[in-house]
């Protein structure tokens, strides 16, 4: 995970700083404080989430205060949102042939 700028996103000035990208996955996370529930600071951010969602990326946006008082729960979301699809299934699948091999 890094900040970085992503010239698909651009501002006015031929950048974009995100709050949090991981480049690989193709996941944004952004954190919204109160400045965002302004309507134009709010369209801004919807026009930039369909920028990066057309440009293949996802995009999760939680509030400052959820990030604040449950931090759990986005490290959780984040985390689900990392995984690839099929990573539990050859978890399980993993976790099983371990327990077969050590009942052997």
């Amino acid at each position: 995970m890094h900040r970085s700028v992503l010239l698909g996103a651009a501002d006015v000035q031929g950048r974009r700083w995100l709050d949090a990208v991981w480049e690989q996955a193709r996941l944004v996370v952004e954190i919204d404080g109160r400045w965002h529930m302004d309507v134009r600071a709010w369209w801004a951010d919807m026009k930039r989430d369909n920028e990066l969602i057309v440009g293949g990326y996802r995009v999760l946006r939680f509030p400052a205060f959820v990030v604040r008082d449950s931090p759990e729960l986005v490290a959780m979301l984040i985390g689900r949102a990392l995984r690839r699809p099929g990573d539990a299934e050859r978890e399980l699948a993993a976790r099983s042939a371990f327990r077969d091999n050590r009942s052997n």
